[in-house]
């Protein structure tokens, strides 16, 4: 399995102040993941984050 063949992956999460945490879950992984991450720069304008299941792991980041 790799990320060409991977559905889309559903983030469900809860901010606290800068950083969130929350569940990931796909229709073509089994489990559900742990979510967690943080919003960085002026403005929040960054984030990253990862995701854990007991299956599978990942991590994103992303910039306005």
């Amino acid at each position: 399995m790799n990320a060409e063949t991977v559905d889309v992956i559903n983030l469900n999460a809860n901010i606290n102040g800068n950083s969130f945490t929350g569940s990931a879950n796909s229709a073509s992984l089994s489990g559900t993941a742990k979510v967690e991450g943080k919003f960085y720069g002026e403005n929040a304008k960054e984030l990253g984050g990862m995701f854990k299941a007991a299956d599978w792991v990942g991590a994103f980041g992303a910039s306005k």
